[in-house]
C-alpha cells in the first residue's frame, strides 16, 4: 500500500486532489502560470515554484550533492526555468491518501499523532520523482532526516516518508473549507434509584450539553455538514431531535433526545475560514514534508534565497504562522511544462 504509484497528474487533477469531495478550492479558477519544464517532458512534468522568486524559478536537481553513479543525494533547488533543462523535469504523482499512511505498526509512514493524519486524513500524498527527459529516475525530492534546516535532495522514491508532501490548505490563501472533528463524552446521566446506582451509571442527561467545536483560527462551522456520531449507541444522533447546532460553533445534545450520560461522541463537520490578505499568491500552499511527526507547527518546504551552493536552495524548517499568514518563502504553486 505505502508505494509510488508513479502516475503523473494534471494540474488540473492536482488542484482537485488537494481537497476532499465537495470541499471549496481556491485552486479551481486560478490559471496557470509559466512553465517551464522540457519539451520533451511537456506535461507530464509539473513544475514547482515560490511566492518568494515568483514562477520563473522552478524546482531543479543541481549538479552538487549526488553520490558516484547515481541521481541519490544531489542537492534540490530553484533556478531560472528553461524548456531544454532536463534537470528541472520533474514527475509529480499522488501516491494515496493521508488516512493510508498513518498508524503505529512497521508499514505505517506517518505518526498518528503527526499534523497530518490530524487534520489531514482524506487528503493525498504526492511525490515529485525526477524525470529528465519524462524518464523517471526513481529519486524524488526528499530529505535525508525530517529535520528543522533538512536541505531538500534526492531520495528513493516510496522507500520512507520523507519523499512525501502534503499541501497544508489549512494555510492556502483565501476562503479555504477544511474537515475537522470534535470528540466529547457527555456527563454521567440521572442515576436509577437502588443498590445498582453509581455516580457513573448511565441515564437520561440532566439537562442539554452544549459542545464548543474546534475550527481553523476564525472559522465558521457550516451546519449541513454536523454529523454526530454516538459511539456508544452506535449510531448517528438525529438533527433536531437529539441535538441542535448554533449558535455559532457549537452543537446542544438534547436531554429529551436518544443520547444518554457517559456517552462517548464524535462529531465531524466542515468548517470555512478566511485565511490570509488576498495580495498573496492566490494558489500557493506550503508543503508539509511526510516524514515529520510534530502535531503543530510541521516541517514545511521552505526556500534559502540567500544560499550560494547552490542558489535558492530547499530546505524544511517549521512553519511560521506568525500574524496568521505564512510567508512567501514557505508558500508554493505548481504549473504544468513545458514552456510556452
Amino acid at each position: 500500500m505505502h508505494r509510488s504509484i508513479k502516475s503523473a497528474v494534471a494540474v488540473a487533477a492536482t488542484a482537485a486532489l488537494l481537497w476532499p469531495a465537495g470541499a471549496t478550492t481556491a485552486w479551481a479558477n486560478v490559471p496557470l502560470g509559466r512553465a517551464n519544464a522540457t519539451l520533451v517532458c511537456g506535461s507530464q512534468c509539473l513544475d514547482l515554484s515560490s511566492t518568494a522568486l515568483g514562477p520563473n524559478f522552478i524546482q531543479n536537481a543541481s549538479d552538487l550533492g549526488g553520490a558516484v553513479g547515481t541521481d541519490r543525494g544531489r542537492k534540490v533547488n530553484l533556478r531560472s526555468g528553461g524548456d531544454a533543462r532536463v534537470n528541472e523535469d520533474f514527475v509529480i504523482s499522488v501516491d494515496g491518501f493521508v488516512r493510508q499512511f498513518c498508524g503505529w505498526a512497521a508499514g505505517d509512514f506517518f505518526s498518528p499523532t503527526s499534523y497530518q493524519c490530524l487534520h489531514y486524513r482524506p487528503f493525498p500524498v504526492f511525490e515529485a520523482n525526477f524525470a529528465p527527459d519524462s524518464n523517471e529516475s526513481g529519486y524524488c525530492a526528499g530529505v535525508l532526516a525530517a529535520t528543522q534546516g533538512a536541505k531538500v535532495r534526492l531520495e528513493p522514491c516510496g522507500a520512507s516518508a520523507r519523499t512525501l508532501w502534503i499541501g497544508d490548505v489549512r494555510n492556502l490563501c483565501g476562503p479555504v473549507t477544511v474537515p475537522d472533528s470534535t470528540t466529547a463524552t457527555l456527563p454521567a446521566g440521572i442515576p436509577p434509584s437502588g443498590p445498582a446506582a453509581g455516580p457513573l451509571a448511565a441515564g437520561p442527561l440532566s439537562s442539554n450539553q452544549v459542545i464548543p467545536l474546534n475550527v481553523t483560527d476564525s472559522g465558521l462551522v457550516n451546519a449541513a455538514s454536523v454529523i454526530v456520531d454516538d459511539t456508544t449507541l452506535g449510531s448517528d444522533l438525529v438533527l433536531n431531535t437529539d441535538y441542535t447546532v448554533g449558535p455559532g460553533n457549537e452543537v446542544t445534545i438534547l436531554a429529551a433526545g436518544s443520547a444518554q450520560g457517559g456517552d462517548h461522541l464524535v462529531i465531524t463537520y466542515t468548517d470555512t475560514h478566511q485565511n490570509c490578505p488576498t495580495a498573496q499568491q492566490a494558489d500557493s500552499v506550503p508543503w508539509i514534508n511526510g516524514g515529520d511527526t510534530a502535531f503543530s507547527h510541521p516541517l514545511v518546504l521552505t526556500v534559502d534565497a540567500s544560499s550560494k551552493h547552490p542558489a535558492n536552495q530547499l530546505y524544511l524548517a517549521a512553519e511560521n504562522t506568525s500574524a496568521g499568514l505564512v510567508p512567501d518563502t514557505q508558500q508554493f504553486s505548481v504549473t504544468a511544462g513545458p514552456v510556452l
